[in-house]
């Protein structure tokens, strides 16, 4: 039962390997106070735990269990060293087992291919030899070299192109029941397909058979990560094409009171107008210079040829008056026909909306927005530009929000975006200069 098999040693050695894989996922998470203290008692528990359990037998039930145990005690030492959810922890958790084992497979595959330690499966386990019983110093320092440098190149490169994936996709976001079905399928992965490679061929198995059940194991694993790092990635773009869906519809609503609010104000205004004229004996010389002033504001009002764009034009032009930012307009609008007044009003709001929200930040003596908007032989050319101070950082080629809360910011230019390939078009951001610019293209049906 505690015999001085390879395996006896082996399962050690499995658990530090492991609890390094999960490790590296979870180095994250929330750390617990006196850390480094739980740590060291949390993987003691763990290595110490490997030593008890006894080897009843040398077969696939009995050592999916020991493997299936070992992963669960590794677990409970991640949440008793980190405070997070148990979901968060339990993904880390089955990460690390999937690196490891990935590695582990590696080395077999090696293993099988060139008999470099053991044949049909290595001498690790002690179940080449009769009864399990092959002595661990029969592994050399060659194996030992070749068997760490495959560890260390799997972990390397899981942790750079992995954690990258953590970083930019937010991968510990994964649903209760994905986890659940991620974790049964690392489970039957992992521990049983493991085992059965281990202990229910025989030595004399054909090498082929062996060598094919190893890659599929580790198609396996590599399908376990893609789920891992995927199905987050997912529900995050759905998260996030919903709440645009959720702000497109509040455009349209806008837009609609937008447009009658603005059809409202210009005729009181061109009312007013008219009884000042009547009635201008009645105000002295500055009252009546005041209230003409107000009155061309709206005199002023946009003509492109594009209902909506001027609605959004007539708004954002009050609001740049009174922030003291320049406002410079070339637009022919009826070059956006393409696009539906709605997709007009949003896409527009939300360029100038970016660019005062940038250029209120600058001295009032350098606050400008240009706008142009033309035909280009078979396109729409869209140029929107202004100032900007402080520096601009840039992920697919798209800004990052400054602003803390991230989850419900940022959509403005994703919006503005997404309205641009809805009718096959581009969008490109460059600055340069301290000029922040939004160059759209698109493309206008072409006659028959």
């Amino acid at each position: 039962m505690y015999e001085l098999t390879a395996f006896f040693f082996f399962r050690p050695l499995f658990t530090a390997e492991l609890i390094v894989a999960e490790l590296m996922f979870a180095r994250n998470l929330g750390r617990r106070r006196m850390f480094a203290l739980r740590a060291g008692l949390s993987v003691a528990a763990c290595i110490g735990l490997s030593f008890a359990l006894p080897v009843v037998s040398f077969d696939t039930l009995y050592g999916s269990a020991i493997f299936l145990i070992l992963f669960a005690a590794s677990v409970a030492a991640l949440a008793v060293m980190f405070r997070d959810s148990l979901r968060n922890i339990i993904f880390c958790g089955i990460a690390g087992f999937t690196v490891q084992h990935i590695a582990s497979e590696l080395f077999e595959l090696l293993n099988v291919a060139t008999g470099l330690n053991g044949g049909i499966v290595s001498d690790f386990y002690g179940s080449s030899a009769p009864g399990g019983s092959a002595a661990f110093s029969g592994v050399d320092a060659f194996v030992f070299t070749v068997y760490y440098m495959i560890f260390v190149v799997t972990y390397t490169a899981s942790f750079t192109f992995l954690s990258g994936l953590m970083k930019k996709y937010d991968v510990l976001s994964m649903g209760g029941f994905s986890m659940i079905a991620v974790s049964l399928l690392t489970i039957v992965i992992d521990v049983i397909l493991g085992a059965v490679i281990i202990w229910a061929f025989p030595d004399d198995a054909e090498p082929i058979g062996v060598i094919l059940l190893h890659v599929y194991n580790l198609l396996c694993c590599g399908l376990v990560l893609f789920l891992l790092f995927e199905m987050p990635r997912r529900r995050a773009a759905e998260r996030e094409l919903s709440v645009l869906k959720t702000v497109r519809h509040l455009e349209k609503e806008k837009y609609a009171e937008s447009k009658e609010n603005v059809e409202l104000i210009n005729l009181k205004v061109h009312d007013l107008k008219h009884f000042l004229h009547s009635r201008g004996g009645a105000l002295n010389e500055g009252e009546m210079r005041e209230l003409e002033e107000l009155t061309e504001i709206y005199d002023s009002a946009y003509r492109t040829g594009s209902e909506a764009l001027d609605v959004v034009l007539m708004q954002k032009s009050l609001v740049c008056r009174a922030k003291s930012i320049r406002l410079s307009v070339i637009a022919d609008g009826g070059s956006l026909s393409v696009m539906s007044d709605a997709d007009v009003y949003s896409m527009f709001g939300n360029i100038l909306d970016n660019a005062v929200e940038a250029a209120e930040r600058l001295p009032e003596d350098v606050r400008q927005i240009g706008l142009n908007v033309r035909r280009a032989g078979n396109f729409v050319a869209l140029t929107a530009y202004n100032g900007y101070d402080g520096e601009i950082k840039f992920e697919n080629g798209m800004p990052v929000t400054a602003k803390e809360d991230k989850a419900y910011h940022g959509f403005g230019l994703r919006s503005i975006r997404r309205t641009a390939e809805k009718y096959g078009g581009t969008m490109r951001i460059e600055c340069d200069g301290g000029v922040f610019c939004v160059k759209i293209l698109i493309p206008l049906p072409r006659c028959p």
